[in-house]
């Protein structure tokens, strides 16, 4: 790729210490390797806070930012927004993983389409990551920022309804009336709520007409099912 700018990845963390390594090692092994990961540990109760100091100190793209109360998903998120350094930025929870190729592909289709907002699909997986529950798939568009909003809003499944496994650019947040997930919120999401928030509707209504691209499926984040057996099918949920 001719072109590498700093992609900001944000982690919340919150009680989520059986996955966590997990996580960070997806984001650490991405083959994209400009990379500005923070993990914000929102006063975790478990050993958290401990495996994420671990993991600053065997690499020097993460900072770890220790909030001093727990202010729930929003709250964590907004911290990692404030500190963030990158040119891009994606979100990426906790106790998910994501595909080797996922940043280098969104940002390799942001700079093809001149896109602002890249999005792709996901796989809902059994908690030990061996089977694929549900496969979220959206076929590859390009859309408008009006049209992605539309395509959104009407729940047509090009887009997936989440704030992972996209990638924004990050001047959509930084403008003087600046985008925040709302603070108490804590929907994974965050898209029903009043505006200025950080959602996809939220960033699609500040696009540039050639604002949205959903890539193909594959490479995607993986989501966990955490109360489905690894014995799991398709068929058996």
């Amino acid at each position: 790729m001719r072109q590498s700018p700093l992609v900001s990845v944000i982690v919340p963390v919150y009680n989520v210490e059986r996955y966590l390594d997990a996580c960070i090692s997806s984001i650490v092994d991405q083959t994209y390797r400009n990379l500005d990961i923070i993990i914000i540990d929102d006063v975790s109760p478990d050993r958290c806070p401990e495996l994420c100091d671990r993991w600053a100190a065997k690499d020097a793209r993460i900072r770890v930012i220790h909030r001093e109360r727990n202010g729930g998903l929003s709250a964590a998120r907004n911290s990692g927004v404030d500190a963030m350094r990158g040119s891009y930025v994606s979100f990426v929870d906790s106790d998910d993983v994501i595909a080797p190729e996922m940043i280098e592909t969104l940002v390799s289709d942001a700079f093809a389409h001149d896109a602002d907002i890249v999005s792709c699909g996901a796989n809902k997986v059994t908690e030990d990551l061996e089977t694929v529950i549900t496969p979220m798939a959206p076929p590859t568009h390009t859309f408008t920022g009006e049209q992605a909003l539309d395509e959104f809003l009407h729940c047509t499944g090009n887009i997936l309804d989440c704030a992972w496994g996209k990638l924004y650019r990050a001047a959509l947040l930084e403008r003087s009336d600046a985008l925040r997930f709302p603070i108490g919120s804590t929907a994974r999401t965050s898209t029903s709520t009043p505006s200025p928030s950080i959602s996809p509707i939220g960033c699609m209504s500040r696009a540039r007409p050639s604002t949205s691209t959903a890539c193909a499926p594959d490479p995607s984040p993986t989501a966990r099912s955490r109360n489905i057996p690894s014995t799991a099918s398709p068929s058996a949920k």
